[in-house]
């Protein structure tokens, strides 16, 4: 708690090393640290390449961090992640599991609607 208070300031908004540079000392001093990211995809790709790669560098260190990057498919992260990490085709395993929902939620609506 006091290493993050101590490192509040505009320089982690902006920053990447300064932000780096605060992970490596949380991750440091923790037993094991799951860092998850969503969206990554909404980041301009410039950016995107530049925290893929420091966080990627990170993991490769502390090898007690383990990070979860979840996002759409585009190109550039797949070719940062491609020797590094595991990917996972969410869609590819619940397209049974949408399909289920939509039936059920149809035909729940059909039954109110008194449509058969």
């Amino acid at each position: 708690m006091a290493i993050t208070c101590n490192s509040m300031s505009e320089d982690l908004k902006s920053d990447l090393t300064a932000a780096g540079n605060l992970l490596s000392c949380l991750v440091h001093y923790a037993s094991s640290v799951y860092l998850v990211i969503d969206g990554v995809n909404e980041i301009r790709k410039a950016e995107r390449g530049r925290l893929v790669t420091e966080l990627i560098r990170l993991a490769t260190i502390y090898k007690k961090l383990r990070i979860i990057f979840s996002s759409r498919s585009k190109a550039n992260i797949m070719q940062l992640l491609d020797n590094v990490a595991v990917v996972i085709q969410v869609h590819d395993h619940n397209e049974g599991s949408i399909k289920d929902y939509i039936c059920e939620y149809s035909q729940s609506i059909f039954y109110i609607c008194k449509i058969f």
